[in-house]
């Protein structure tokens, strides 16, 4: 009986609603207590912190000096929360080397007539992108040359929050190991920027005066809200040949993802918030939680008055307006007035370390060499390139540099400083700072890689669909495992579901994945009709096995006496007594086997399904049994392959499932998880091998379809494994690549050798793992005449034989066939091409050792013998094979290839 498919349904309808639960986020705390009261300490909240911004000046926090040390009425910037400042000059220092190493990478180093030293021109205006480096603890700046840890008091730096944790130990996102990988990915896409003036007069002296609330009138501080749909915009904003004194400013949002060696997944995340100043290339950010109110005291971590102006100026901006929002929604949904970037364990808020960012861009790099170009046309080329990168009109450009950033990562209540690799501090072999790809380069490699994908899975389908015409007969579709086709059609699945999933919800790249999805969705049709034909061929193959076990079962159960029913005793006045069985309840039926007469067309089945008919319109006898084919499992045929089809959608939604959850795991667990992964899939040949020694089948796919196969399924590996910059930024793994590759590798030399050698030829037959078979290529010898060892037309008569008395000899073979047979040469004519057949046969009394090596097993392969005893040629009789399993001239029945 098939599985119920019920019981898979539901079972998918609870994967998914747990899936589902487990993915809801409930933002607002358990214990808030009254909704109303929650919302109006969360507004008043945001009011306090919102009017400290406006109304500090630069130099109000000054945590790091010892005498007069000032501190802001801000969460985790009072002087009772305990942070650890005195490392804050440290960072800015080393935000100043940053941004005077880029400056003399440029070549500009002299301040320009306006008495700025900007990189406008030789760097990127904007940073929407993903870049990636590794990161080494800094040493600078210590207290006693150590880090100091702990000391902090989460119920005096939040007194109303209820934290999950409260010992530092079990905080997240603390780094401890001495280096490891970073990740920055920028986002300037529909922000907010200004373009402030400075005071000419100071200007000139290299000096800036701006300060908030005076010296800046309303017509010299210009406030705008640009649309920037991808971060790049079409303005002139004065670079170039004739600088400008206006400093811009913009908004920026950032994930960083910092792995170590204690951190799990791909590492900690957190979302930042800061401002980008295009034209110098310095970016500064900054994380928000409960404990840390950093947003609003961004400006405190700038390195000079004018940079504070400017970034106080753009928070003022945008946290107004979220602030306003805020207020007109805050009753139906209470919210943080950034993105609140703690976790919850059980519904309550996570501590976790805090992060202060700055980065630099580097300049622009062409083939590893620095944009040199000073003529006053140069000064707009990064413009014009990231505008071209944006809207291509088909201007002639180069190859778009890649986006290189120092950076510099200060968590000022964890104690550490962390920085990336990279000159001057640091060898170009240890590592270029982080690297990466503009947004517009990075969706374009991902369209890239998705239409060669959808070419490979085009030709995957093309080259399934030639085999599926090669195997159109039952002899041939015989032979292919079930379980190969069955693991290229999972692994197709799961490229269709995930490309239709991508191109329903990411529009950036939706014509690259409908085009994947679509090649998916043909060779999972491909497949699984194909798999649905190899299902119904086998389908008595599988009866047959369940026939086998059932006899060993009743085998088994005979020979074991507790297994035989026992009479019901009967309690009657006189004792316990036992009746006698009825004549009618007999354990044992005897039944009549009807002779089956075989006709002269050799026409059985029709004889037999005559018979069956003949046999159950005859009477009965009284209280004889009636046997009905329904309890007979011979009888039982069904080729409906829909219930399996239920399990391989569980086994994909399975996969799929552990594959996201596996993003979490520790990174020796999910690379351990992606190889074994990989492993299984790379092993879809073994079933095929497997098949081959069960029905001593020497060749059951093409072999255009076995090596295409093979390398359009290695190729998506290779692009991961092999190529450095792929879109996922995963880790190049090239003896991972040669592992599979060998094993692919040595699974169709395996293939290749039971063609050639035979399917057995490995296989010890005294494992017991196949069951003996016909050999139609087995070694001939004169040895076996009486036997009947020899086919028929083979066997010569030898002289003055009493059955020809009226020859004098039967042999009428000429000198040369003579000359052939001392050789061990014999010929008959094959009654399918009816050409000469040679056939090597061992004479009495040699040796066949020299048969049964490689050159003997390959003058075996040029014929075949039926077990009727007709020899024929190979290609011959396999062709016939193909439609028939008959033999061409008795018509006896032929076991398969």
């Amino acid at each position: 009986m098939p599985p119920p498919r019920g019981n898979v349904s539901l079972l998918l309808f609870i994967i998914i609603v747990l899936w589902w639960i487990g993915s809801n986020d409930n933002s607002i705390p358990s214990d808030f207590g009254n909704p109303q009261q929650y919302v109006e300490e969360q507004l008043a909240h945001n009011r306090h912190v919102y009017e400290v911004l406006n109304t500090t000046s630069y130099g109000d926090f000054a945590p790091e000096k010892k005498e007069d040390a000032r501190y802001l009425n801000l969460t985790g910037f009072k002087v009772e929360d305990g942070y650890k400042w005195e490392r804050l000059d440290t960072f800015k220092e080393r935000s100043d080397e940053l941004r005077r190493w880029a400056r003399e990478a440029a070549g500009k180093s002299e301040i320009n007539r306006v008495g700025v030293m900007e990189l406008e021109g030789r760097i990127y205006a904007n940073v929407t992108g993903v870049v990636k480096g590794r990161w080494a603890r800094y040493m600078g700046g210590l207290v006693e040359g150590k880090e100091r840890r702990g000391g902090l008091n989460l119920s005096v730096i939040a007194p109303g929050v209820g934290w999950a944790v409260r010992d530092e130990e079990l905080w997240a996102k603390n780094i401890t190991g001495r280096e490891g990988k970073v990740m920055l990915r920028f986002d300037e896409v529909g922000v907010e920027e200004m373009i402030a003036k400075r005071n000419k007069g100071d200007a000139a002296e290299g000096k800036t005066s701006a300060k908030v609330g005076e010296g800046i009138t309303e017509e010299e501080v210009k406030v705008q809200r640009r649309d920037i749909s991808d971060g790049i915009e079409r303005v002139d904003l004065g670079i170039g040949a004739n600088p400008t004194t206006d400093i811009l400013v913009r908004e920026i949002t950032a994930s960083l993802t910092i792995q170590d060696e204690s951190s799990n997944g791909d590492g900690y995340e957190m979302r930042m918030h800061g401002v980008h100043w295009p034209h110098e290339g310095g970016i500064l950010l900054t994380t928000s939680s409960d404990k840390f109110a950093g947003a609003f005291a961004l400006p405190h971590f700038t390195t000079d008055e004018d940079h504070f102006t400017s970034s106080a100026e753009v928070m003022k901006k945008i946290l107004g307006i979220r602030l306003h929002n805020l207020e007109e929604s805050a009753k139906e949904n209470p919210r943080s007035l950034l993105e609140p970037n703690s976790g919850q364990i059980d519904g309550l808020p996570t501590p976790h370390c805090e992060y202060v960012l700055f980065a630099q861009v580097q300049p622009l790099k062409f083939n590893g060499l620095e944009y040199q170009d000073t003529s006053p046309e140069a000064h707009t080329f990064a413009q014009e390139l990231e505008n071209e990168l944006r809207f291509p009109n088909g201007a002639p450009i180069p190859q778009p540099p890649k986006l290189q950033i120092s950076t510099i990562i200060f968590s000022p209540d964890c104690g550490f400083m962390l920085e990336s690799k990279g000159p001057p501090n640091f060898a170009p072999v240890d590592g270029e700072h982080l690297i990466g790809l503009k947004q517009e380069i990075w969706l374009q490699s991902i369209r890239s890689w998705l239409t060669i994908l959808a070419v490979v899975a085009l030709g995957q389908a093309l080259i399934l669909k030639v085999q599926c015409k090669e195997a159109s007969t039952p002899s041939t579709v015989g032979r292919i495992s079930i379980y190969t086709v069955g693991m290229m059609l999972l692994a197709d699945g799961l490229l269709f579901f995930t490309m239709s999933l991508a191109s329903a919800t990411l529009s950036s790249i939706f014509p690259s994945a409908l085009l994947a999805s679509f090649a998916g969705l043909m060779s999972v049709a491909l497949g699984a009709r194909f798999i649905s034909n190899i299902y119904g061929v086998q389908e008595p193959e599988r009866l047959e096995r369940e026939r086998e076990q059932a006899a060993a079962l009743a085998e088994l159960q005979a020979r074991n006496p507790t297994a035989i029913v026992q009479s019901v005793p009967i309690i009657t006045a006189a004792g316990s007594d036992t009746l006698p069985l009825p004549v009618t309840s007999s354990a044992q039926t005897t039944t009549q086997d009807v002779p089956i007469i075989v006709p002269s067309d050799q026409d059985i089945d029709a004889e037999i399904a005559e018979n069956v008919n003949a046999a159950s319109i005859l009477p009965r006898p009284a209280g004889a049994p009636t046997t009905t084919t329904t309890t007979q499992p011979e009888s039982r045929v069904n080729s409906d392959i829909t219930p399996y089809y239920g399990k391989f959608i569980l086994l994909l939604t399975v996969i799929l499932l552990l594959s996201v959850a596996s993003t979490s795991w520790p990174v020796p667990l999910r690379t351990a998880y992606v190889h074994l992964l990989s492993f299984i899939y790379m092993s879809l040949w073994i079933p095929q091998i497997k098949r081959n020694i069960t029905r001593n089948c020497r060749k059951a796919l093409l072999w255009r379809f076995i090596i295409t196969q093979s390398l359009l399924r290695l190729a998506p590996f290779a692009y991961f494994y092999l190529y450095e910059d792929n879109f996922l930024f995963s880790e190049s793994d090239s003896t991972a690549m040669m592992v599979l590759t060998g094993w692919v590798w040595c699974q169709v030399v395996i293939l290749y050798s039971q063609e050639v050698l035979g399917p057995r030829w490995a296989v010890p037959k005294r494992f017991g793992w196949y069951k003996e078979g016909w050999d139609y290529h087995p070694v001939l010898r004169e040895d076996n005449v009486e036997a009947g060892g020899l086919p028929i037309g083979l066997v010569r008569i030898p002289l003055n034989s009493p059955t020809t008395p009226d020859f004098a000899e039967a042999d009428m073979a000429t000198e040369s066939e003579r000359d052939d047979n001392k050789a061990g040469i014999r010929t008959v004519d094959c009654a399918i091409c009816m050409q000469i057949l040679e056939v090597p046969v061992v004479g009495m009394g040699e040796d066949e050792g020299v048969s049964k090596g490689v050159m003997g097993a390959w003058d075996r392969r040029s014929y075949m013998v039926t077990p009727c005893r007709h020899v024929f040629h190979t290609q011959c009789l396999v062709g016939w094979m193909k439609y028939r399993l008959q033999c061409p001239i008795c018509r006896e029945g032929l076991p398969p290839l």
